[in-house]
């Protein structure tokens, strides 16, 4: 490493890292130390590309690199990326590292910001750090903040003009004016939105392409049809309004959340306490759903009736399918299957879909097969199949077996043409017997390929399933056997460890 500050061959002087010019050139055109004798790759490199290293470790890390020569001493504070995480648990330890850091910086632009807050730090000083930011232009803004009330910044930072991309995780105010005019991503985590805030952030935000909601709370119907940009909508455990625990749950239970989103083509909802209804996602060409039917930790009783659960989400699952049957692309969780499954037994009928790609993140148990045989009947113009094995379902196999005997049908005679499978704790005996995975696996693969009529590629994913696949062997049985297995001529298997 270079010790001593050298004059360039050309003029330039470099001094402490940073590199002048007497033309007025950027610094960041000037390598470190470029002309010193010995020097090492990574210091002899431009400071943009220093910049950009040190940009993917957190900042209290790259400062560190001052200490290796007087030529890295100032590199790290022109980078324009600041990322603060795992600081001291101290909330005035971790102001004062974060004062000090901000008084040594110097790039003119903050490319991307985040902040993780382990502690408890007065708002006033976050609003100092805020200004700040906000000044320096940051297009890329992250903010975790643990143990705090509702966060209401100053003006300035819901009308900063240069954010592209805004990831909040804690209660923040979003009822006052907002004019986020670049901004194209907006993640929310662990909020609180009512009808008039999610109206703020659409109505201030006109070319929001990607809205992510997460562990938030809000109203039973989400009206986006006002955002014309939205491209893309992730919803991961949504709970509606009210916040305090519910004692009659069932009684007061007032139907799926609404989903209004005209304007999207892709759309995510995952692990929610409560079903949805998609009321208008006619442009989405690519879903991933799955359910969520555990406890819910603001239902004050040990569990909802299952029953009470299979009836809702088998309405709501079928509604959702049919309003996606001209997507292209869909992916179902495991839950969702074993909820279809429900509804084939009972004899629901289910709609036809224009599904090209279709992906299951699934259990090789018998408790998913009605719904998927039921899927891939229903899917004729299917080209590609992707199965992620599993090793369980939510739902237990006695639940569904006492569903079926509550709504006056036989399990035994349901479950009949599905013998051939495992219940799901036998597979999960399965999954560690080494000498019988890759039967289960075949099996499973036959029924796919049974069941439809143009697929080109089938992908099968092990990994999750156990340790048998990395026996060379085993994986020959199962690479045997699939040249026998109906439909394969014509049909790509790739299996994935």
């Amino acid at each position: 490493m270079v010790d001593e500050a050298e004059d360039g061959d050309d003029g330039s002087i470099i001094d402490s890292g940073v590199a002048s010019h007497p033309s007025g050139s950027p610094p960041e055109t000037k390598p470190v130390a470029e002309t010193v004798e010995g020097v090492d790759i990574i210091s002899s490199m431009p400071h943009v590309i220093l910049h950009h290293i040190l940009s993917f470790i957190p900042t209290q890390f790259a400062i560190r690199t001052s200490a290796l020569s007087k030529a890295w001493r100032h590199v790290w504070c022109h980078t324009p990326c600041l990322y603060f995480h795992n600081l001291q648990d101290n909330g005035e330890k971790t102001a004062r590292v974060i004062n000090q850091t901000l008084s040594s910086y110097k790039a003119p632009k903050i490319t991307s910001f985040h902040l993780d807050l382990p502690r408890y730090v007065p708002q006033p000083q976050v609003n100092t750090w805020m200004e700040f930011v906000v000044s320096r232009n940051v297009e890329k803004l992250s903010l975790v903040f643990d143990g705090y009330t509702t966060q209401c910044f100053p003006d300035f930072f819901y009308r900063s003009s240069s954010l592209e991309k805004l990831r909040v995780n804690f209660e923040m105010n979003l009822g006052c004016t907002i004019s986020w005019k670049s901004l194209r991503n907006l993640t929310l985590s662990n909020c609180s939105l009512y009808e008039s805030s999610l109206a703020n952030i659409l109505s201030g935000s006109p070319i929001l392409e990607t809205l992510k909601l997460s562990n938030c709370r809000g109203p039973q119907r989400l009206d986006l049809s006002k955002s014309r940009s939205l491209r893309t909508l992730h919803i991961w455990d949504y709970r509606r309004d009210p916040t305090e625990m519910i004692d009659d749950y069932v009684e007061r239970y007032e139907g799926p959340t609404e989903i209004v989103a005209p304007h999207i083509q892709y759309l995510s909802l995952s692990r929610s306490y409560e079903p949805f209804t998609l009321v208008d996602v006619s442009c989405v060409t690519e879903a991933s759903l799955d359910i969520y039917i555990g406890p819910s930790p603001y239902i004050n009783v040990e569990e909802l009736p299952f029953s009470f659960k299979a009836d809702i989400f088998q309405t709501a699952v079928l509604k959702m399918l049919a309003n996606l049957q001209n997507a292209e692309r869909l992916s179902f969780g495991e839950t969702f299957l074993q909820i279809l499954s429900l509804a084939q037994l009972r004899g629901v009928p289910f709609p036809t879909f224009k599904v090209q790609t279709l992906t299951l993140e699934t259990t090789l148990a018998r408790s998913v097969i009605p719904g998927i045989t039921r899927l891939l009947h229903n899917s004729p113009g299917l080209e590609k199949l992707i199965v992620e094995a599993s090793q369980w379902g939510e739902i237990k196999d006695g639940d569904m077996y006492s569903y079926l005997e509550s709504q006056g049908l036989n399990p035994n005679q349901r479950w009949r043409a599905y013998k051939l499978f495992p219940t799901s704790d036998e597979f999960y005996a399965i999954v560690n017997d080494k000498e019988s995975t890759w039967e289960v696996v075949a099996l499973f693969v036959e029924m796919m390929l049974i069941n439809v009529t143009a697929l080109e590629t089938l992908v099968v994913g092990l990994k999750c399933i156990g340790r048998c696949f990395g026996n060379a062997e085993l994986q020959e049985k199962l690479l045997q056997m699939l040249p026998t297995l109906p439909n394969i001529n014509n049909v790509s298997i790739v299996l994935k460890g």
